[in-house]
C-alpha cells in the first residue's frame, strides 16, 4: 500500500504552488481505502455498519466529505424506506441529526453553493427539522443581503425548491430569492423562469413577488418558437397551479391544441401528463378543442395504458367531475379488469376523489367493493383514514375503523390536513369521534410547530363544544408568521398589533388587491376578525382602508364556494350595521346558499347543540306564559326564538326576525355553557344575566355577534342564560328569573318608546347598574 502511494506521488510535483493541501488529500483518498470510502460504499449498498460510523465520528470529518455523505444518504433514502429496515433507518436518522449539528457549527466556513446543496439534500430526504431549516435560512438571507460572495441563480434554484418542498421559509427569504432571479433574468432560460414561477406558486407564502409576470413576459418573447413538448412543460408550470394571465394561458392552450399528435402517434406518458396538468384548468381556446381531443384520446388509448397511467388519468377526471358518459363507462370496465392490479394507494386516491360529486356514486361503490376485499393489516394508517372519510361522505358502511394507535402512527402533516378537512364537515357522529381523537393526538404531540399550534387552537375555538379538552397550546405571534395561518392567528387575537401591521404592509404593497392574496375562506375569517375588532374592541383601531377591503371582499364572495358559513353570515350582517346597507341586500346574498349546503350546515348545528333541545322547548313555554302575563298582547307566538340551536333562521329567512309594529317587545334566549367562554370558563348565571363587560368580552365571538345583530338590526331583547345552572333550578325559580329579566327588558323598551335610543353599550351599562 505504502509503495503504491509513493509511486503515485513520484509522478506529481507536490510544490505548494501547484497542488493545494485539499488536492493532496484527494490524491491520498483516491489511492488509500479510507474509512470514509468504506462508509460511502456501505451507504450505497444500504448496509451501514454503526460501528464504522462511530469510528468516523471520533475523527475529523472534512466538510466536503460530510456533504458527500449527505448526498449519498438522500439518494438512497427511497430504497431504505421500501426495504423498511428499522436498524438502517435508526442509523440514518442518527447520521442526519449528527450532520445538522456539524453544519450549524460551521456555517461561517460553508460557501453559498454548499449551503444550497445541504438544504436541498435534507429536503430531498424529507428530513424536515424546523430549527435547522430556520438557521440555514437566516444564513442564506444574510449572504444574499450582504452580497459578500457571488450568488449564482442555480444555487438559488436549489434553495427555492427545498423551502417550497418543506413548506418552510419566510416572506423575507422568498423575496430575497426573487430579487436574485430578477437580477439574473437575462442569463436564465425563459423556460426555467416558468419553473421558478411554478415553485413560487407552491411556497407557503403563496406570493409570487412579481415572478409570475416576469416569467410570463420572458416566455411571451419566445413562445412562437415553442412546439408541443415545450407547451406540455408550460402547462405544468401555469395550468396546474392556475397562474398567469388568461391571454397567456390561452396562447399555451393554442399551441397544445394545434400541435397535438393524432391518437396513433400520441405518447401515452404525454397524454397522462396533459390530463393531469389540465384537470382543474378552464379551457378557453376554440370551443374547448384541446379538452375534446384529450377526452377522445383517453377513451381510445385506455386499453394501452399501464395501471399507473390508468389510475392517473381516472384521478384527473374525477377531481372536478369531467368527462362524458362513454369515458366513465370505459373507466368502469377497466376497473373491473384491473381491480387486483391496482395498489391500495391508487385505489384510496380514486375512492376519495370519486366522493366529491354525487354523479360519481357508481364508481365510488365499485371502488368501495374493491377496497373491501383488501386486508386492513396491509393498509397504511394514512390510507385507512381517507377510506374512512370517504365512506362517511358517500353514506356507505364504514369498512375499517381508526383507533388511537393508528392515528399516532400517521405523520403530523397528514393529521393536520385531516383535521382541517373535518372541521367543516362534521355531519355525523362518526366524524365527531375521529375529530376528537385527532385533536387529542395532535394536542399531546410535543413536536407540534408554532404554526400547527395556532391552527389547532383556531379549530378548537371555532368548533367550541365539540372538543372536551383542557389542553392549552402555547403559541407565539411573530412578524414572520406564514400566510396560510395568518387568518387563524387574527381570529384568535384580533387586537394583535403585529398582525395588523402585517396586513397594513400587504395593503401598502398591493393596494386594493389585498383580498386576492388569500383564498376565500381565509378572507372570510380575516374580514370577520377585522369587523369584530372594529365593533367590539377599540384597543386597536382598524384602518378605514382595511375595513373597506373587508366589506368589499365579503360582498364579492359566493356563499356556496366557502366552508365557514356561520362566520360569513355574521360578518355580512355586521357589514349591514357598519355601512347601513339595506337588510334585503344582505338577505339576498345569504339566500343564495344551495339546498345541499343548507342541509349540511343544519346537520352541523344539530350535532353541536343536540342535547339542549328539550330545555329550549321548556324555556319557550316559560317565556310564552311570562310575556302574556306581563304584556297582555296577542303577538307572543312569534316573540321568542331559541338562538342556541336555531340560528339557521338568520341564515335562511329573516322575515320573522323583524319586529312588527304591533309588537311591544320581541324577546329571545341564547343558552351558553362553560365551553362558550374562552378566557373565563366559569362564569356564574348572575354575571351572565347582568351582562358584565368582562364576561361578555370573554364570550365566544359568534354568540356575542349574534346577540348584537338581533338587538341592533332587528330590535330584539336577548336574554343570556347559563345552561347548566338554569337547568338545575326549580320550576318556580326558573319562572322568577325570567320574570325579573323580562321586567328589565320591558323597562328598556319603554325608554326606547319615549324616543331615547339606547345603543348596545348603554344597554350593558344599564344592566350592570341593576
Amino acid at each position: 500500500m505504502i509503495r503504491r502511494i509513493i509511486r503515485n506521488f513520484t509522478k506529481l510535483n507536490l510544490h505548494s504552488d501547484i497542488l493545494s493541501l485539499g488536492e493532496i488529500q484527494q490524491v491520498i483518498k483516491s489511492t488509500v481505502d479510507t474509512k470514509e470510502n468504506r462508509f460511502m460504499n456501505q451507504i450505497r449498498q444500504n448496509m451501514i455498519d454503526h460501528r464504522l460510523w462511530s469510528e468516523i465520528k471520533k475523527q475529523y470529518i472534512d466538510i466536503k466529505d460530510a456533504i458527500n455523505m449527505i448526498k449519498e444518504l438522500s439518494t438512497t433514502e427511497a430504497q431504505i424506506v421500501q426495504n423498511d429496515s428499522q436498524n438502517q433507518l435508526i442509523v440514518r436518522t442518527n447520521i442526519y441529526n449528527y450532520f445538522m449539528v456539524y453544519f450549524l457549527k460551521r456555517l461561517d466556513k460553508l460557501t453559498f453553493k454548499e449551503l444550497a446543496i445541504i438544504i436541498e439534500q435534507y429536503a430531498f430526504a424529507n428530513r424536515f427539522d424546523q430549527h435547522f431549516f430556520r438557521e440555514i435560512e437566516n444564513e442564506i438571507f444574510d449572504r444574499i443581503d450582504l452580497k459578500s460572495e457571488p450568488i449564482h441563480y442555480k444555487d438559488v434554484e436549489k434553495i427555492l425548491w427545498a423551502y417550497q418542498h418543506t413548506s418552510y421559509g419566510s416572506a423575507m427569504l422568498y423575496n430575497a430569492i426573487a430579487n436574485v432571479i430578477k437580477i439574473s433574468q437575462n442569463e436564465i432560460n425563459p423556460m426555467n423562469l416558468g419553473y421558478y414561477a411554478y415553485l413560487f406558486s407552491k411556497s407557503p407564502e403563496k406570493n409570487d413577488f412579481k415572478i409570475y409576470k416576469l416569467a410570463e413576459d420572458r416566455i411571451n418573447d419566445r413562445i412562437h418558437d415553442y412546439g408541443f413538448n415545450e407547451a406540455v412543460r408550460l402547462a405544468k408550470y401555469f395550468f396546474w397551479p392556475n397562474i398567469g394571465s388568461n391571454p397567456f394561458q390561452e396562447k399555451i392552450e393554442k399551441i397544445l391544441s394545434d400541435n397535438m399528435p393524432n391518437n396513433k402517434n400520441m405518447q401515452l406518458s404525454t397524454l397522462v401528463k396533459l390530463c393531469k396538468y389540465t384537470s382543474k384548468y378552464y379551457f378557453k381556446y376554440n370551443e374547448r378543442a384541446l379538452y375534446n381531443k384529450l377526452e377522445s384520446a383517453s377513451i381510445e388509448l385506455m386499453d394501452q395504458m399501464n395501471d399507473n397511467q390508468f389510475s392517473e388519468v381516472l384521478w384527473s377526471y374525477l377531481r372536478y367531475k369531467r368527462g362524458n358518459v362513454q369515458l366513465y363507462e370505459n373507466f368502469q370496465k377497466q376497473l373491473n379488469k384491473r381491480q387486483k392490479l391496482l395498489n391500495i394507494r391508487q385505489l384510496t386516491l380514486l375512492f376519495y376523489n370519486s366522493s366529491k360529486f354525487i354523479e360519481n356514486l357508481n364508481i365510488s361503490k365499485q371502488l368501495y367493493n374493491i377496497i373491501k376485499q383488501r386486508d386492513p393489516e396491509n393498509i397504511k394508517p394514512a390510507y385507512l383514514i381517507f377510506i374512512y372519510l370517504t365512506c362517511i361522505k358517500c353514506n356507505l358502511p364504514i369498512i375499517f375503523y381508526i383507533n388511537q394507535d393508528k392515528l399516532k402512527s400517521v405523520s403530523i402533516q397528514v393529521q393536520m390536513k385531516l383535521i382541517q378537512q373535518l372541521t367543516n364537515h362534521l355531519l355525523d357522529q362518526n366524524y365527531l369521534e375521529l375529530y376528537s381523537n385527532l385533536y387529542t393526538t395532535l394536542s399531546q404531540n410535543q413536536q407540534l410547530t408554532n404554526e400547527y399550534k395556532i391552527t389547532l387552537t383556531f379549530i378548537k375555538i371555532v368548533n367550541n363544544r365539540l372538543i372536551k379538552d383542557d389542553t392549552k397550546l402555547i403559541y407565539e405571534i411573530s412578524s414572520s408568521i406564514p400566510k396560510y395561518v395568518y387568518h387563524s392567528a387574527l381570529y384568535l387575537e384580533p387586537n394583535n398589533e403585529t398582525l395588523h401591521n402585517i396586513l397594513i404592509n400587504l395593503h401598502t404593497q398591493h393596494k386594493n388587491q389585498i383580498r386576492y392574496l388569500f383564498n376565500q375562506d381565509q378572507w372570510v375569517i380575516i374580514s370577520f376578525s377585522l369587523l369584530y375588532q372594529h365593533v367590539f374592541d377599540k384597543q386597536y383601531v382598524v384602518t378605514p382602508e382595511l375595513l373597506e377591503q373587508a366589506i368589499i371582499g365579503l360582498l364579492e364572495i359566493d356563499i356556496n364556494m366557502i366552508e365557514y358559513i356561520e362566520q360569513y353570515i355574521l360578518a355580512v350582517w355586521l357589514c349591514a350595521y357598519i355601512q347601513k346597507i339595506d337588510l334585503q341586500i344582505i338577505n339576498s346574498k345569504i339566500s343564495q346558499l344551495s339546498q345541499n349546503k343548507q342541509q349540511d350546515y343544519i346537520k352541523q348545528l344539530a350535532i353541536r347543540y343536540s342535547n339542549n333541545d328539550y330545555y329550549s322547548k321548556q324555556v319557550q313555554s316559560y317565556l310564552d306564559s311570562t310575556i302574556k302575563s306581563q304584556l297582555k298582547v296577542d303577538h307572543v307566538q312569534e316573540s321568542f326564538i331559541n338562538m342556541f340551536d336555531q340560528f339557521t333562521c338568520i341564515m335562511l329567512n329573516n322575515a320573522h326576525l323583524v319586529k312588527i309594529e304591533d309588537q311591544i317587545i320581541k324577546i329571545g334566549v341564547i343558552f351558553v355553557q362553560d365551553e362558550d367562554f374562552i378566557n373565563t370558563p366559569s362564569c356564574s348565571l348572575e354575571n351572565i344575566l347582568s351582562e358584565n363587560k368582562e364576561t361578555m368580552m370573554s364570550l365566544n365571538k359568534n354568540i356575542l355577534i349574534k346577540k348584537f345583530i338581533l338587538e341592533e338590526l332587528f330590535g330584539w331583547s336577548i336574554i343570556l342564560l347559563k345552561y347548566n345552572e338554569f337547568q338545575a333550578l326549580s320550576e318556580i325559580e326558573k319562572t322568577n328569573i325570567l320574570n325579573k329579566v323580562i321586567n328589565i327588558q320591558i323597562n328598556d323598551t319603554e325608554e326606547i318608546q319615549k324616543g331615547r335610543q339606547i345603543n348596545f353599550k348603554e344597554k350593558l351599562q344599564m344592566k350592570r347598574k341593576r
